[in-house]
């Protein structure tokens, strides 16, 4: 049986239901130091890892050069990438 609140809200076209945080990243669980992203392309990896929390040292490799310009950039502001 859903509550009144619930009810008043999807009939708003609202869905109300608990928060469930994501599970810890498996980098960060594991310890990892030290990742080796080969075939980064424009590190689109590289900086989902960072968002998710990872602080050790990546090293990335790629060898086209238009997207080795994208992701020097990208990593420019990150002394352990």
């Amino acid at each position: 049986r859903r509550h009144p609140l619930q009810r008043l809200l999807n009939a708003c076209g609202f869905r109300l239901s608990r928060y469930r945080p994501p599970p810890p990243d498996p980098l960060l669980a594991l310890g990892i130091d030290l990742l080796l992203d080969v075939g980064a392309s424009v590190g689109k990896y590289g900086q989902t890892v960072r968002e998710r929390g990872y602080a050790g040292r990546l090293v990335c490799f790629e060898p086209l050069p238009a997207a080795h310009a994208v992701l020097t950039r990208r990593a420019s502001g990150d002394p352990l990438w």
